[in-house]
């Protein structure tokens, strides 16, 4: 079902998980950073290599999970890859010791990945475009 100008209606449950993804999205960025930035001693080498971090993670989020990516992967892989990011993220912070950080942003993802693919809008389905435009591969 689209609307006139083509794009598929927006429920406000799908409103709301696609903004929890957002948000899961950006706290999984931060843990990153955070993570790799405990890894040196030194203020300025860790904001550096939490730099580093934050900017490899959003590098591979916008090239192979987003939307907009130029590297249409499989489901599958999109799912293996972003699992597996947070997953990282989630053993770093438990290794430093905020396992509660580490458990909420597992359960996050994985709840709000399961609802949208329920709803089906899986990783890196752009819930704005027309169906079969670029972006809105389900495969």
């Amino acid at each position: 079902m689209s609307r006139d100008d083509g794009t598929r209606p927006m429920s406000p449950l799908l409103v709301v998980l696609l903004g929890l993804r957002f948000v899961v999205e950006l706290a999984l960025f931060a843990a990153v950073a955070y993570v790799a930035s405990q890894l040196v001693e030194g203020t300025l080498a860790r904001v550096v290599l939490g730099a580093i971090g934050l900017a490899v993670v959003t590098a591979l989020w916008g090239v192979v999970l987003s939307p907009r990516r130029h590297v249409d992967l499989p489901l599958t892989w999109r799912v293996v890859i972003e699992l597996a990011l947070v997953a990282a993220a989630a053993a770093g912070l438990a290794r430093l010791d905020h396992a509660a950080l580490a458990v909420a942003l597992a359960v996050a993802e994985v709840v709000v990945l399961g609802a949208l693919a329920a709803l089906g809008f899986p990783p890196g389905a752009d819930a704005a475009a027309p169906p079969g435009r670029p972006g809105t591969s389900h495969g």
